[in-house]
This record gives structure tokens, C-alpha cells and sequence, in this order.
């Protein structure tokens, strides 16, 4: 499918790194962000992408706070596990000097992990999609 992956497990900080490329060539930075925003904006969209039909997945937009920025709620429920996922996350996007970024980062605060349920479990995550022209080095900073 013309994906290249890195992988790196830092035991120290307990963190997994990892980023996926892929060549776009007939696509241009332009049409990649809208469909990345699709994906990171619309429940439907992110079901299909990241799980298809594997689990339950619920979405919810919090809030708009303009048309670059929102805050979701994300619960992931799989059948191989008793948890449920949950997460609530500031999704935006800008752009640079060579395209665009699309990121996710979760919001934790103690009011929200004192909410959770007995079989719920609030995860960390911070992800970002570069839609540009050009190639980035793994781990270079392309923001």
C-alpha cells in the first residue's frame, strides 16, 4: 500500500513513538488536510479509518471554538478487553511554511479521571499528521 513505518520504544519515559509516511504525489497538500480533518472532526470518519468494525467506538464534539480548533470526546470500547478508552482531546490544525498540520492531544485534568467509571480508562495521546510537500526526516520537527 506504499506505507513506511518507524518505530521506537523509550523505556525510561515509557512512551511509544512511531510515524507512518506515505507519497501522496496526486493529492496536494490542500485536499490532504480536508480529509484529515474529516477523520479527526467527524465520529463516522474515525471509526472507519482507525478501528472499521472492530469495537464500539463513541464521538462527541464538545466545542467549537472556531473553525481550527475543537475539543472531542473519544470512548474506544474492544471486545478483547473489559476497558473502555476513554479521552477527551483538543483537535486543531495551521498551516506552515510547507503545508499543513493536523494535530490531536488529550486534555487531562483530575475532574475528568474522578469521573470515570470502574471499567473506564482515561488514555494520554498526542498525534500529528503533516499534509506537505516534500519529504521530513524521522523525528525532525516539520511544524
Amino acid at each position: 500500500m506504499g506505507w513506511t513505518d518507524k518505530r521506537k520504544l523509550d523505556r525510561d519515559l515509557q512512551m511509544f513513538q512511531y510515524c507512518f509516511t506515505k507519497r501522496f504525489s496526486l493529492e496536494t497538500p490542500e485536499q490532504l488536510l480536508a480529509r484529515s480533518w474529516q477523520v479527526y472532526s467527524i465520529g463516522d470518519k474515525m471509526r472507519q479509518v482507525s478501528f472499521g468494525n472492530f469495537g464500539r467506538t463513541r464521538f462527541e464534539v464538545l466545542q467549537v471554538l472556531n473553525d481550527k480548533l475543537i475539543i472531542v470526546r473519544r470512548d474506544h470500547k474492544f471486545p478483547t478487553s473489559p476497558l473502555t478508552f476513554v479521552s477527551v482531546q483538543l483537535v486543531a490544525w495551521w498551516q506552515t511554511p510547507t503545508g499543513f498540520t493536523t494535530c490531536s492531544r488529550t486534555i487531562r485534568t483530575p475532574e475528568l479521571e474522578k469521573a470515570l467509571g470502574p471499567y473506564e480508562y482515561y488514555y494520554d495521546a498526542f498525534h500529528w499528521v503533516g499534509e506537505r510537500s516534500g519529504p521530513v526526516a524521522f523525528g525532525a520537527l516539520a511544524f
